[in-house]
């Protein structure tokens, strides 16, 4: 039996199941040409097949996904920092413990990320 002949019987018995169901008339011959549960499990097993095989993929996808949105952000804080080099004599900030004096008011100012903010695109 060819796929293209299964495809028409599957649709013919769907058919016939659809107008007895709809016109009332579930009698002994409606019954005959209705799925059987064998029918109905073999689908369900195919379908859970295909589910199984594609959920890793969709995951493999994901990961890419994540490591690509990763790879960008480090390359925008090479590129900030680099900007910042270049207009600072060729110096990095300061380390994300700063050695500020005691009394100054906002040492926040002074993390290296909040500096690189104003050489980057997003925070």
């Amino acid at each position: 039996m060819s796929a293209n002949s299964a495809v028409t019987a599957f649709w013919r018995r769907w058919e016939t199941v659809g107008a007895a169901w709809r016109g009332g008339q579930f009698g002994p011959r409606a019954l005959a040409r209705a799925f059987t549960l064998i029918e109905l499990l073999v689908v369900v097993a195919i379908i859970a097949i295909l589910v199984s095989i594609l959920l890793p993929a969709l995951g493999r996808a994901r990961q890419q996904g994540k490591q690509a949105v990763c790879l960008n952000n480090m390359r925008q804080m090479g590129i900030a920092l680099l900007s910042y080099a270049l207009e600072h004599n060729e110096y990095v900030p300061t380390s994300s413990c700063p050695l500020a004096e005691p009394d100054i008011e906002h040492p926040e100012d002074f993390y290296w990320l909040n500096i690189l903010q104003d050489y980057s695109k997003n925070r």
